[in-house]
């Protein structure tokens, strides 16, 4: 148990040394101009992801630094989605971080009361979450309110290894799909994220 707490610290404090912080020279506007592709999907609140069947994530909320790191995912292969692998590959860096700047104009994260108990699968999940899934370091993106399908299939990927990260991969390796279930209907059910609207 010590040995393993030992890694996901360390791996944790990697993660937090070495993601990106949003440049402050990020330009908004020009993000908002870009993010118009990605409206079609991350703006409908009922639009579903096919083979496999999910919901899209909601983005309205969620930490600008951590989109940057989600875009980058889909470029550098630690993340499979052919769309979001198309569309991320056509933006630069700078793209990147203005899109997100973008997205962290158009609604804060929603605040509210925990809502029921965490299962016991969770215990691991709030060291980095937060108990009602509102992370407090942009390294971790708020689950609160994100859609439980989306959450399940995340989950699925870093317990097979379809979606990589350091910290992630081996908290998700030893879960159940009923665990999964649980935590994701949890997180989903917390206020928080929300579906981008203009």
């Amino acid at each position: 148990m010590l040995f393993s707490f030992t890694r996901i610290f360390a791996a944790l404090t990697a993660a937090v040394l070495f993601l990106p912080s949003l440049a402050s020279g990020a330009d908004a506007e020009h993000g908002e101009i870009l993010f118009d592709t990605c409206v079609g999907c991350h703006g409908s609140e009922g639009y579903d992801n096919v083979y496999p069947t999910y919901k899209v994530p909601r983005l309205q909320g969620q930490w600008p630094e951590y989109i940057v790191v989600a875009l980058q995912g889909y470029t550098d292969g630690s993340r499979n989605h052919p769309t979001m692998t198309a569309q991320a590959s056509s933006f630069s860096m700078e793209d990147m971080q203005d899109i997100a700047a973008y997205i962290s104009t158009v609604g804060e994260l929603a605040n509210g009361d925990v809502v029921g108990t965490a299962p016991e699968s969770a215990a691991t999940c709030v060291a980095c979450h937060g108990a009602n899934g509102q992370s407090m370091a942009f390294a971790f993106p708020h689950l609160a309110g994100q859609h439980q399908s989306y959450m399940v299939q995340a989950l699925k990927d870093y317990r097979s290894g379809a979606r990589t990260n350091p910290v992630m991969a081996p908290n998700a390796l030893n879960l159940t799909d009923a665990d999964i279930e649980a935590i994701s209907e949890f997180y989903a059910q917390q206020e928080g994220l929300q579906t981008y609207s203009d």
